[in-house]
């Protein structure tokens, strides 16, 4: 690649600069320690480097607008740029334009999926009848009477099944975002293996947990894989209280035939103590919370590392860091 030329992204469009001498860069620092744009004088460029310190605009564009909400796509991560073309992701958005003048090759629009709930959970697990004695304080669900150590009772029946949307009913198990079907997906910064195949792949991961593979020349798709679910994958054989739900925020790496990616999987533990919910303002409301399906929840927050298969998206290994 030419060194006179660096290619920086802001939040909605593409900048291509190329760099020129700079007064700026007045004296070497003692120790040209390189940070991100920036040496010890903020030049942009550290000494020794061969680099020019400043930057002139060559092509700036806007990249394509959102499927769900309008309005220009936000570049999310670090762009990539081989085979003439500049590769971005962001919401909702992969594209693909010219590294010579920015005009657009292809883009593909990537929509919310929303998770689905595990299919063994009982119609009744965010309430159940039989409330724990141990530090209740909430409000209890029950037809009969309201035993003396509730702090009120309700005989309205909470609904448990989850309609997933803005709005939406019951209570999830798996997913902490609620978003409309059709929502503009979070896109991960892609990878790229510009000699997989005749054309190259372009990979990355989504915010509701899929892996994608597509083809550099025209942004098909070659696959898409969803690994926290997939064979070999976390949920696999794991109980219905124990689903995980996976985010994918960092980029791919791609070597000798094979994508390793790592999750981010939040998980709601839904812990059935003390059977009841709480009040508003209610004295001793409890952390993190007692939310209104008479359930106690938290968060917890666990990864797990994958080995794909470049040319099928399939599992070949995993790996559980464990938090």
């Amino acid at each position: 690649m030419n060194k006179s030329v660096i290619l920086t992204f802001m939040c909605i469009g593409l900048v291509v600069m190329s760099l020129t001498p700079s007064a700026f860069a007045t004296s070497p620092t003692v120790h040209a320690w390189p940070s991100f744009r920036h040496d010890l004088l903020n030049s942009g460029a550290a000494t020794g480097s061969g680099y020019p310190a400043t930057a002139t605009k060559l092509w700036m564009v806007n990249r394509e607008n959102r499927a769900y909400s309008g309005g220009t796509a936000k570049s999310l991560g670090p762009v990539v740029v081989d085979k003439g073309m500049v590769i971005s992701t962001g919401s909702g958005v992969a594209q693909a334009n010219s590294q010579f003048d920015g005009s657009l090759i292809w883009a593909k629009y990537f929509l919310w999926h929303a998770p689905q709930e595990p299919a063994d959970a009982p119609s009744d697990w965010c309430y159940h009848d039989i409330p724990a004695l141990e530090g209740n304080t909430g409000v209890c669900y029950t037809t009969g009477d309201c035993p003396s150590w509730c702090f009120s009772c309700t005989s309205t029946q909470p609904d448990c099944i989850y309609d997933s949307g803005y709005g939406g009913t019951g209570f999830s198990l798996i997913s902490p975002l609620d978003f409309p079907d059709g929502y503009d997906q979070f896109l991960a910064a892609p990878t790229l293996d510009p000699s997989y195949g005749s054309d190259g792949c372009v990979i990355f991961g989504t915010f509701d947990g899929r892996v994608i593979s597509l083809d550099m020349s025209d942004g098909s798709t070659i696959w898409e894989k969803t690994p926290y679910k997939d064979p070999g994958g976390p949920n696999v054989g794991k109980p219905w209280y124990n689903q995980k739900y996976a985010w994918h925020l960092s980029p791919p790496s791609i070597a000798d035939g094979r994508v390793f990616i790592g999750s981010f999987m939040p998980s709601f533990y839904a812990i059935f103590r003390p059977w009841a919910y709480v009040s508003e303002g209610q004295p001793g409301y409890p952390w993190p919370t007692i939310g209104n399906d008479a359930t106690h929840y938290w968060a917890g927050r666990d990864g797990y590392f994958y080995s794909i298969d470049e040319d099928t998206g399939s599992i070949l290994w995993t790996w559980d860091p464990r938090g």
